[in-house]
């Protein structure tokens, strides 16, 4: 069976198609070339499955051999995980602990997260990864972090991105979107505001690549609006938020933005703003560790005081 497959061989899988070549993967492991060779064989034979292509370009992975390939990246990682998690015991630390998040997670959730993890005692051993969700849905799956924090379902809640089988999801807050501005804008005095009201206003709003700007494109397509014609890009929402602020433009932002700290703008809620559920995500086949555990209910506990 796969799980019975040692780590070892996992490991030479991983060395192959990370080098592009069995004598480099065989230098990087400190071992013989037909020991890598057994390895694969022995892989292939239990999967009943060719997983890796020798030619010209070197050592390239089949569609079973990517599929094997996540399968080597995790087994690895989880296996460095529970020795560093060994280690930590003696050191009565809590840890460790890779958290990816989006960005909309950076400017007060997670600092917030942190800092209350920091009056629990003890030292931390723990890793904080920012990314889009682009980025890190691969990360998980292959354990190179512990936990996610970002949107957990499709935009505007349709089925389009159902979650992968091997992940497990928690809920956190459901997030509508809301227009940001400079305090002194004569917007900030409006109880709402319609996106099909402000497309004469400059802006400043993401590029491709991430949820978000899913989700403002469903936004203005299903209105049928056009983009807005003064518009700064960028996907640091630090960036947007201090342009913004810096030259009278607009920006759009979500609920949990707005948690762990008090900004520095105003904010008027969008009518009819579509939604999307912001929460954290995990592997179902690892037990979260209790510094996992230990994140996920302080996130819990600050958003329900926000609320």
């Amino acid at each position: 069976m796969i799980m019975d497959i040692d780590t070892r061989h996992w490991r030479a899988l991983r060395a192959v198609i990370e080098h592009g070549s069995f004598n480099r993967a065989a230098e990087a492991l400190g071992v013989t070339q037909p020991a890598i060779s057994k390895s694969i064989a022995l892989i292939e034979r239990v999967a009943k499955a060719q997983v890796l292509e020798r030619g010209h370009r070197g050592a390239v992975p089949t569609p079973a051999g990517v599929i094997l390939g996540r399968t080597a990246m995790a087994m690895t990682n989880l296996a460095r995980q529970a020795r560093d998690e060994l280690s930590s015991l003696g050191e009565e630390a809590l840890g460790p602990l890779i958290v990816g998040a989006t960005p909309s997670a950076m400017p007060g959730l997670m600092p917030a997260v942190f800092g209350h993890l920091c009056t629990r005692g003890g030292p931390l051993r723990i890793g904080l990864r920012e990314g889009l969700d682009s980025e890190l849905q691969p990360a998980l799956e292959k354990g190179e972090i512990g936990l996610l924090v970002g949107p957990v379902t499709d935009i505007g809640g349709t089925d389009g991105g159902r979650p992968s089988p091997n992940i497990v999801e928690g809920v956190l807050l459901t997030e509508r979107m809301y227009v940001g501005m400079a305090r002194g804008n004569p917007l900030a005095q409006a109880p709402t505001l319609r996106i099909q009201d402000l497309l004469d206003q400059p802006w400043v709003l993401p590029t491709g690549g991430s949820r978000f700007h899913q989700l403002i494109e469903a936004l203005f397509l299903s209105r049928g609006l056009p983009w807005p014609a003064d518009v700064i890009r960028t996907n640091s929402l630090y960036l947007q938020k201090h342009i913004a602020l810096a030259s009278n433009r607009l920006f759009l932002l979500t609920d949990v933005e707005l948690i762990g700290h008090e900004p520095q703008f105003a904010w008027v809620p969008l009518a009819d703003s579509p939604v999307r559920k912001f929460g954290w995500k995990r592997l179902k086949a690892i037990v979260p560790s209790p510094m996992a555990k230990a994140f996920i209910d302080v996130m819990t506990d600050l958003i329900a005081a926000h609320r």
